[in-house]
């Protein structure tokens, strides 16, 4: 939620925005007064608060700085605590948390004034006693309470100070303690609990090292890694690690990547290899060349994306918030006119005015608000840790309801390493060179493609010490291949569709084997003089536990499993017929996929689609969810997706479906669970059955319960189901 500036206020550019990391929050309506709170500061243009990961963003106008301490004081009187989002954050055991002490040592002093007043001590000592409790242990929420206020806000800070006072003036000591202490003491435990959540994600902030060792001018320097910047060379000794995203120019190791994908297993790396940020070093030393650093880096995107999954809103969230924001006015109005007419009907107002303050303490909406946002953050917690990016509640509620998994074939079905297997010259190649000179020009126009075909062509070349020569006017043909100059000769290679629309009236001539991928090489003095001189045959093999996967996807209840490729049928039968597809569709381009997309939820029902490639981003984008092959896809393809795999492991896929099922049945559990409180508080409420002690209890007794059942979600593990090698549907085989 962003909080503009009051009316009035004069219309101006802002300025980059300045971000704190907010302690203590423990329910949602109460972020909307941050956010109210800091918006009312001068000079500032919009506060924004993620109650999720317990964020607040603040842009300044371009007239007025805003001064960071100001920001956090105003922070401080609505009850929290506010600090620079680069602060190192200390972690403390539970006893140690900073709200806990003041609301024992209120409750400490409530029992001795209870043990007091049984014993006959004054009524005068025994409610100075009370008040006294009630000042420690709530004086962060009465203080809360008043910027609540000033800011026209009612959260449940003003209700709980309302019922409080109301019932001292009442002389309902004993009963105003148990309202202050009760809710003080759930609300601590709710904040310390969603605390050591927000916690258990910002330590990934820990992977990024705060210095680097640079290489410069022959010298070790070491360097703040808020000053690295592409091209700089980084040197990693062994138990450190990696700042930057990079290449390694000199040695090797094994990294340990288990913070960024799950898995355990530590992964071997040499020159050449691509390394990331936040991968911990094993026992070489190996130099790096920086290629993105910061927010560029995959740890900084990664650290992005989970800070916006965190503040989306599920469909069922947004339903609740709804329903709060009806349902606590409507609660207060009803309270005031209980109070009102119950007295002047009876003439009976410390009864109706006592049942008055019970309502108010059941308004307050806590429990409701915050059972959808702590199954949300919890899964996601659950889901990270397990090498599966959600990048937000919405996509983790349309898992669920998918019946139908689309997969990309090469990089996701299959390993996606590629190798050159076959070279078909036609009779048109002797006008160019031999088989080496043919794979150098090819290899020339495949150095600039990043589609794993094309390194594959390249990887060969370089196998073979080639000389590859320089090009001119490269150009990609998007889902079809790529062109290129070199001297005066003019280049294409590509699928065997761009060359008969390039060469209509050439033969190939030659052939290669059906079960290998085939790039056509054309070349001609002029772009409309191409010939084709030869055929590549580029061959990869099927994950080995792909069709293991599959199968308990179905187990899940996914009907359909299709392939969708832009390789040739043969190809894309193949692998359709080796993981039991129900459905095979070749030969399509990017726009094909997405039209796909679109066929098959008109059919069956709402898709995943799961890719790699650039040639995926229109069908990642078309599908209800969209997933990417992590770590190895291609940067648009992350963008574009809603769940990165970054383990690149096809077991994420059947994972993120049981873990939406089973968030959604939390979710559905916790929302039954704060209604059905609330229904019964009111009934007891309303005929006096219930006094403000039970009504707080229920209150908080039922935040405490929906959050224990939401974080039970942390510790999520996939279900174990007995899974099928058989397609869902028999009577539609592969390339059906």
């Amino acid at each position: 939620m962003t909080v503009d500036r009051p009316i009035g206020t004069p219309s101006t550019e802002a300025l980059s925005p300045m971000r704190f990391r907010v302690g203590g929050m423990d329910c949602a309506d109460c972020a909307r007064t941050v956010e109210r709170v800091v918006a009312d500061l001068p000079g500032v243009a919009t506060a924004t608060v993620n109650f999720a990961a317990g964020t607040l963003e603040v842009t300044p106008s371009a007239d007025t700085d805003v001064d960071p301490i100001r920001v956090a004081s105003a922070v401080s009187r609505a009850g929290y605590v506010a600090t620079p989002a680069g602060t190192p954050v200390e972690a403390v055991p539970w006893w140690r948390h900073r709200q806990l002490m003041p609301v024992l040592i209120g409750i400490l002093l409530a029992v001795i004034a209870a043990v007091l007043d049984q014993r006959g001590l004054p009524r005068p000592v025994v409610g100075a006693l009370y008040t006294i409790a009630m000042l420690i242990g709530g004086w962060r929420f009465g203080r809360a309470a008043l910027e609540a206020v000033r800011v026209r806000r009612i959260d449940m800070n003003v209700l709980m100070s309302l019922s409080a006072i109301g019932a001292v003036i009442l002389g309902e000591w004993a009963e105003g303690a148990s309202v202050v202490l009760l809710f003080a003491l759930g609300s601590t435990v709710q904040a310390i609990a969603f605390d050591r959540t927000r916690a258990a994600v910002s330590a990934l902030l820990n992977l990024t090292p705060a210095t680097a060792t640079v290489l410069r001018d022959g010298e070790e320097r070491l360097t703040p890694t808020t000053d690295l910047h592409p091209g700089d060379r980084l040197l990693l000794r062994p138990g450190e690690r990696l700042a930057a995203d990079g290449t390694i120019l000199a040695g090797s190791t094994s990294l340990d990547l288990s913070a960024l994908t799950g898995e355990a297993v530590p992964v071997f790396k040499q020159v050449g290899d691509t390394v990331l940020a936040g991968s911990l070093n094993g026992s070489g030393t190996i130099e790096v060349r920086a290629t993105r650093t910061g927010q560029a880096s995959t740890l900084g995107q990664i650290l992005e994306r989970i800070e916006q999954a965190q503040a989306s809103k599920a469909p069922a969230q947004l339903q609740v918030d709804r329903f709060a924001a009806i349902y606590t006015p409507a609660v207060v109005v009803a309270a005031i006119a209980l109070g009102l007419l119950g007295s002047l009907v009876t003439n009976d107002p410390h009864t109706w005015v006592y049942r008055a303050l019970v309502l108010l303490v059941i308004a307050c909406p806590c429990a409701l608000v915050i059972s959808t946002p702590v199954s949300i953050v919890s899964a996601l917690g659950a889901a990270t840790k397990r090498g599966i990016l959600v990048k937000g509640g919405a996509a983790l509620d349309a898992a669920r309801s998918c019946t139908v998994v689309a997969f990309d074939k090469t990089g996701t079905l299959t390993t996606g390493r590629l190798t050159l297997q076959a070279i078909a010259l036609t009779p048109a190649a002797a006008t160019y060179g031999d088989e080496a000179a043919i794979l150098a020009l090819a290899a020339a126009v495949e150095t600039y493609s990043e589609h794993r075909v094309a390194r594959a062509v390249v990887a060969a070349a370089h196998e073979r010490s080639l000389m590859i020569p320089a090009v001119a006017e490269f150009v990609a043909i998007p889902g079809k291949g790529a062109r290129t100059r070199v001297g005066n000769h003019h280049i294409v290679i590509g699928s065997p569709r761009l060359a008969a629309e390039l060469a209509p009236h050439a033969s190939l001539a030659v052939t290669i084997s059906p079960t290998l991928t085939p790039l056509v090489v054309l070349i001609g003095d002029a772009p409309e003089s191409l010939t084709p001189v030869a055929i590549l045959g580029v061959g990869d093999t099927i994950r080995p536990d792909a069709a293991a996967h599959l199968s308990r996807l179905r187990a899940l209840g996914i009907t359909r499993v299709v392939v969708l490729t832009g390789d040739v049928c043969a190809v894309g039968q193949g692998v359709a017929s080796a993981v039991a597809a129900d459905d095979l569709r070749c030969e399509l381009l990017p726009e094909d996929k997405a039209a796909a997309i679109t066929d098959l939820r008109a059919r069956y029902g709402n898709v995943i689609m799961v890719g790699d490639g650039i040639n995926d981003a229109p069908a990642l984008a078309a599908a209800d969810v969209g997933i990417a092959m992590g770590l190895v896809g291609t940067d648009v393809a992350l963008e574009t997706a809603d769940v990165v795999l970054t383990s690149d492991n096809l077991a994420g896929i059947a994972d993120l479906v049981d873990l939406s099922r089973s968030t959604s049945r939390v979710i559905t559990e916790n929302i039954t669970i704060s209604l059905a409180v609330k229904v019964v508080a009111l009934i007891l409420g309303v005929t006096g059955l219930a006094g403000l002690w039970l009504a707080v209890l229920s209150d908080m007794g039922t935040s405490l319960v929906v959050t224990a059942n939401g974080l039970r979600l942390t510790r999520w593990h996939p279900r174990r189901i007995a899974a099928t090698a058989t397609p869902a549907d028999p009577s539609a085989p592969p390339g059906a």
